[in-house]
């Protein structure tokens, strides 16, 4: 009996203030390493990445954005065809995470379907640098914002220390697998009143990403903190 592999292609989007550490998260992701070396991004630049889980090949790739708002240019045609946006904030600094509000606001300018509809796109909130002395946000101001922006997916990372960079990805990517499937089955059944059901994320945990990153293995919900 032939094993029949599904396929994904997906674009994400990383998009916050400059030196949260957007690229060194996807340094960490994609070749599994970390540089003190500070670059700033100009524009928008692309990594890709495999992964394979549940008997799915997902194909990505990860935008990393400008975070000086003279080099936002990002079009709404860039982001008609993307699956997630990614937003990230430095945990030790308080600046980072006032300025979300900014960043949430440009890409749902942005983010408008041909018919001129807003595109719903899934968001994940990184916190990066969770491995620092200095935490300079509290937990409940980022539960708080979470609930104003209706983002169910937060994670507390380190791309420095490798805590929670794959999880929080993978996480992600599920959530875009399950709710591709919902929209299937909704227009399959014809019943657009049809509510999916709410994602239940619990605690958070620091774990090192030690495994082969060809193939990771299913990360666990209890890795991310629900943020309802």
């Amino acid at each position: 009996m032939i094993n029949m592999t599904e396929t994904k292609q997906l674009k994400l989007i990383l998009i916050g203030d400059v030196n949260v550490g957007k690229t060194s998260i996807l340094h960490r992701l994609i070749f599994s390493k970390f540089t003190e070396e500070y670059k700033s991004t100009i524009g928008a630049d692309f990594l890709s990445k495999t992964f394979y889980q549940n008997d799915i090949i997902t194909h990505i790739q990860l935008w990393d954005t400008a975070g000086q708002e003279k080099y936002w240019c990002l079009t709404s045609a860039f982001w008609r065809t993307s699956d997630a946006v990614i937003l990230v904030f430095d945990i030790s600094n308080e600046s980072s995470f006032r300025n979300l509000n900014f960043w949430y606001k440009q890409f749902k300018s942005k983010s408008i379907n041909p018919d001129g509809t807003e595109k719903q796109l899934p968001i994940l909130l990184l916190a990066n640098k969770s491995d620092s002395l200095t935490r300079a946000v509290d937990q409940s101001e980022i539960n708080q914002w979470c609930t104003d922006h209706k983002v169910n997916l937060y994670y507390e990372v380190s791309a420095k220390s490798s805590i929670n960079i794959k999880e929080s990805i993978l996480k992600l990517v599920e959530v875009i697998i399950e709710q591709d499937k919902d929209s299937d089955n909704e227009q399959f059944n014809d019943s657009p009143d049809e509510e999916t059901s709410s994602i239940t994320l619990l605690g958070t945990s620091k774990k090192h990403d030690n495994t082969n990153p060809n193939k990771p293995s299913t990360s666990s919900p209890s890795s991310c903190f629900n943020c309802k």
